[in-house]
């Protein structure tokens, strides 16, 4: 059964023709877009964050290893802005330990975030993804 999705999500997933993805053994919301895994987030906090599943971006992170599925962290800040960071970026970042679990297995990523995978409208963000 579909999740309800945020309002800002939905619309920019209608954007980017987008549609859920079932992910088997995880019950939260993924997009899919050309064959590759989004895992899309917004930020409804003064000061922006966001939390990531870490049993959801883990798994991901051994299907990318194994070569079965690509995919993408985007964070978004309204329906048409935010940043989109590819499998490999994500990956960097957790090795060095600039993206680390808090107690509840949640990645917390803070801002600043890096201005390279910034986008402000759809076609900035397929600049920046490419499927």
């Amino acid at each position: 059964m579909p999740r309800r999705l945020e309002p800002e999500v939905k619309e920019f997933m209608d954007k980017i023709g987008a549609s859920q993805f079932d992910l088997p053994g995880y019950r939260g919301m993924v997009a899919g877009l050309s064959g590759c895994a989004l895992v899309i987030k917004i930020s409804r906090t003064e000061k922006s964050f966001w939390g990531l599943d870490g049993k959801l971006i883990d798994g991901l992170v051994e299907l990318y290893k194994s070569e079965a599925l690509r995919f993408y962290c985007i964070f978004l800040v309204n329906a048409s802005e935010g940043w989109a960071y590819q499998d490999q970026n994500v990956i960097q970042l957790i090795n060095s330990e600039k993206w680390k679990k808090d107690k509840k297995n949640q990645y917390k990523v803070n801002p600043p975030l890096l201005d390279r995978f910034a986008f402000s409208s759809v076609e900035r963000f397929k600049n920046i993804v490419k499927l």
